[in-house]
């Protein structure tokens, strides 16, 4: 364990993407109705993989005068051969269980229970060794949000995924429309459309995810796999996204000096958010464009920490690479505008023109960069096709279209508009949602779990339990938030002008895009996903302050945000469950 717990906390971005790909390998889709020889490689393969760094680890112990101790060498082989056992195991029950009544195995619900299995397991054994420490209790929470969006991953069908369209819909040009379409399109030809594309659906965005997917693609169909079946897989690389944006999260909350029972309530509401549940599952380009912005502002805080020329370049990759992926990316300049000027500001008060002028150097070597890589997409299309810069389509969905007044909006907040707790339209409720605050927060709190409604109500308790911590604990954090910013002393000016910054600028954006597209597909969080950071960031921050202290008011607001926040991510953990395991199970008795 001692290997475990050193490579993550060394080596965070390292472990992630040896997970993922650990998840990939071990429960990816090589096979439609089973799993294949594949996977039980895979599984012996990355568990074994384990044991030659952890020789390495304990040669560097022996090297430093720290014999390791032959009990825990044991006990690390006895894991090893146990995690082998287990997932072999599981993948025998994912193959043999079958899915539905026609008898093809890999039923999600295996997943399900064996990292329930897991879970017990871990717990079980920390307590009866009485090794309950606070790194082990976030290493484990972390491996199961991992593992809890693994499972989502694998249950959901490809017909929920936002815009991405289906491989039947192929024009009589031979080209699909949506995310799909133009994944497909580069999977095939190198080259991006050599047309107008706003000709195709969805083609208006810039490449870089849909180049990395067409790559992913191309990986598994020059191993062997068949390109119909290597699209299931596509769901993966949203999946690391999300996991690395789960570490740069981690890191700035570090940054901002929480640790203990304040960086594990931060982490936990970002693992197990329904909003990012959902986004992480989507094979369009959200998750990449939110986790280059959030990683573009952690390299910021870097460079403000130790200014140095490698640090703003890789500053200005990020967000270009941001926004060479999705144009929203664009709000990440808040706060590393914010993070630049007071860096200038600073040197001006100290009168050290010769440090101003280096940062300033800096800074236009950021512009040479970053801007290229940012505005390469729109330039091109403007010049080649006459595409305006930050083209966005109208949404074509008429029935989505929303037939009420901007003022009605956003001042409505009739208590009727929470009778249903996920996100209404008319395709399968009595009115399309049109307030932008109370859609922000049912697709933050249950997002399209609206589907759960076709098959029992008895997800309406779920759903509601969902909603309801989803609302109070967003009022808490709005209320942490604005004490983080008035409250002297409780964290740097810059810190507070970013988090202000970015949040006013980012809840704006929302509802003018709202207002100026009003259809429901616009009122999803995924537009201002950023929010349920700073909000989670805000709970961590004031539970740091409260951590030490005795006033009864202060201890009883500290008890309330850590309840909160946990009875939050269980409904949110219950809510989705209950919907991977009613699809799993009920449709093998239909």
């Amino acid at each position: 364990m001692e290997l475990i717990k050193s490579a993550v906390k060394k080596h965070p971005y390292i472990s992630v993407v040896y997970l993922w790909t650990a998840f990939f390998c071990i429960f990816g889709t090589f096979s439609i109705s089973s799993v294949t020889l594949f996977n039980y490689l895979s599984a012996v393969v990355f568990t074994a993989g384990l044991i030659p760094v952890n020789e390495l680890y304990l040669h560097r112990q022996g090297r430093n005068n720290a014999m390791p101790d032959k009990k825990k060498k044991t006990r690390f082989y006895v894991f090893i051969c146990g995690l082998t056992v287990y997932l072999v195991g599981t993948l025998l029950a994912f193959h043999f269980v079958p899915a539905n009544k026609l008898g093809w195995g890999r039923n999600p619900a295996v997943i399900f229970f064996a990292g329930l299995i897991f879970l017990a397991g871990a717990i079980l054994y920390l307590r009866i060794s009485k090794t309950f420490t606070e790194n082990r209790i976030f290493l484990l929470l972390l491996v199961t949000g991992f593992f809890f969006h693994l499972f989502y991953s694998i249950y959901t069908e490809m017909n929920i995924q936002m815009d991405l369209s289906f491989l039947t819909s192929e024009d009589e040009s031979g080209i699909m429309r949506g995310h799909m379409g133009y994944i497909k399109y580069l999977y095939q030809n190198f080259l991006p459309l050599q047309s107008d594309p706003r000709q195709y659906w969805q083609f208006y965005h810039p490449p870089l995810h849909h180049y990395l997917e067409a790559a992913f693609l191309r990986l598994q169909t020059f191993c062997g796999v068949d390109f119909n079946i290597a699209v299931y897989n596509i769901k993966y690389p949203p999946l690391l996204y999300y996991m690395l944006t789960i570490v740069t999260c981690i890191k700035i909350a570090r940054k901002m000096n929480l640790k203990g029972t304040a960086l594990l309530i931060t982490a936990a509401i970002m693992l197990f958010s329904p909003g990012f549940l959902m986004i992480s599952n989507y094979a369009n380009n959200d998750m990449l464009s939110v986790f280059l912005m959030l990683h573009s502002v952690y390299l910021t805080i870097l460079w403000y920490q130790e200014p140095k020329l490698v640090n703003i370049i890789s500053i200005a990759a990020a967000f270009g690479l941001g926004m060479l992926s999705k144009l929203s990316a664009w709000m990440a300049a808040i706060p590393i505008a914010v993070i630049f000027l007071t860096a200038l500001i600073h040197k001006l008060k100290e009168k050290n023109l010769k440090e101003f002028g280096r940062l300033v150097g800096q800074m236009s070597a950021f512009l040479l960069i970053a801007a290229p890589l940012s505005l390469y997409w729109s330039i091109r299309n403007y010049l080649r096709f006459g595409v305006p810069i930050a083209y966005i389509p109208a949404a074509d969905n008429t029935y989505q279209h929303i037939d009420v007044s901007p003022v009605q909006r956003i001042f409505d907040f009739n208590i009727q508009q929470y009778k249903e707790p996920y996100v209404c339209e008319v395709y399968y409720s009595s009115y399309n949602e049109y307030n932008p605050l109370i859609a922000l927060l049912k697709s933050a709190s249950t997002n399209v779990a609206y589907a759960q409604k076709n098959f029992n109500l008895i997800f309406l308790i779920p759903n509601h339990l969902a909603l309801w911590t989803g609302i109070i604990l967003a009022a808490a954090a709005l209320v942490c938030m604005i004490v983080i910013l008035v409250k002297r002393n409780s964290i740097s000016v810059p810190a507070k002008i970013v988090i202000a910054a970015s949040y006013v600028v980012i809840l704006a954006s929302y509802y003018i895009f709202c207002v100026k597209y009003p259809d429901v597909c616009t009122e999803n969080i995924r537009y201002a996903s950023q929010l349920i950071y700073i909000g989670a960031l805000s709970v961590g921050i004031v539970l740091q302050k409260l951590h030490d202290r005795k006033n009864r008011k202060y201890l009883f607001f500290r008890r309330f945000l850590i309840t909160s926040s946990a009875v939050f991510c269980f409904a949110s953990a219950l809510l989705f469950s209950a919907d991977g395991l009613w699809i799993s199970l009920y449709y093998n008795l239909l």
